[in-house]
């Protein structure tokens, strides 16, 4: 059996073994053949366990420090991640849901005003545009704003008027309570809901009984012997009486359609404009106007209609001032 031996020497192979004091007893004392077989050994245990800390992503030394660490920062942060992510969640699901729900309510006012009466005798196609659109006093409420335009003065159903052509726009506000149409009103001044105009009957605390407050421009209701304060102006308006009323009933059949004849007596301060006259001659909106000193007095609407209800006669009315060139 081959030793090692001193002095140095090569070895068959090309290795040169270092010299005699370098190497430690335990292995000098070892065949050559051991030796080198060892030595193998080593390398290759040496190499698989670098393998293994490379494969693991950590080294050997310092492995388990790392993994507690990492482990200790995961399970802090995990659970605001968690809360995180699902904030998000809720956040663009409420999101979604809020812009669906809009956009429904706005489709459901936008079709309740293309088949309002106003819009189909003579609204124009494709002029319907939202300028504004708001919550309301509840979750489920929204309310919208649209413009359009007609192409003739007036509201409702204006069939059986005789109208000059002349292009009129319009403000319409519509709400929505559920998807239900709660409120509408034209230029606000048309209750679209009862297709009628919005009366103002608001009296004053100093005002008699028989007297009510209202504004330029606003249409009012009187009824027979009461009168109208129009605004901060001295004019005075009383309806006096309904001479006629010949209008042809609801559901029969009249030779003649017949007429309603109201009159109203004018006070401007001191000054007394005399009685005047009204002719409706169908039951309709746009009435009959009048020049009574600085202002145009339009009478809209005598109402109950026959035939519809037994109710004491209530006149709608209207006062513009004329403004001097």
């Amino acid at each position: 059996m081959l030793h090692y031996r001193e002095p140095t020497k090569s070895v068959k192979g090309g290795v040169w073994l270092a010299p005699h004091r370098d190497i430690p007893t335990s292995v000098r004392d070892e065949p050559f053949g051991k030796l080198r077989t060892g030595s193998m050994e080593v390398r290759r245990e040496r190499r698989s366990a670098g393998k293994m800390s490379m494969s693991s992503g950590t080294h050997p030394s310092t492995s388990s420090g790392r993994t507690g660490w990492l482990t200790s920062a995961w399970t802090k942060i995990q659970p605001v991640l968690a809360t995180l992510a699902v904030t998000a969640m809720l956040t663009f699901a409420a999101a979604c849901s809020s812009n669906d729900s809009d956009e429904l309510d706005r489709l459901v006012a936008e079709n309740f005003l293309r088949n309002s009466p106003t819009f189909r005798f003579d609204g124009v196609q494709d002029s319907i545009e939202l300028q504004d659109s708001a919550r309301g006093g509840c979750d489920s409420c929204s309310e919208f704003t649209f413009t359009f335009d007609s192409s003739y003065p007036g509201y409702g159903d204006r069939t059986t008027l005789v109208l000059n052509a002349a292009g009129t726009p319009h403000e319409a506000t519509v709400a929505i309570d559920d998807g239900i149409v709660t409120f509408a009103r034209l230029d606000d001044v048309w209750d679209v809901l009862a297709q009628r105009p919005v009366t103002q009957a608001a009296t004053a605390p100093d005002t008699p009984d028989d007297q009510v407050l209202v504004g330029l421009d606003a249409p009012f209701e009187l009824h027979v012997g009461q009168a109208a304060i129009v605004g901060s102006a001295s004019l005075k308006i009383t309806l006096v009486d309904v001479s006629e009323d010949s209008r042809c009933p609801v559901a029969t059949n009249c030779i003649t359609s017949g007429r309603a004849r109201v009159h109203i007596d004018v006070l401007d301060g001191e000054r007394r404009l005399g009685v005047h006259e009204f002719i409706l001659e169908q039951r309709t909106v746009g009435g009959a106007e009048k020049g009574i000193g600085q202002y145009v007095v339009t009478m809209r609407e005598l109402n109950p209609y026959p035939g519809t209800d037994n109710a004491p006669y209530a006149a709608i009315f209207v006062v513009t001032k004329v403004v001097a060139a």
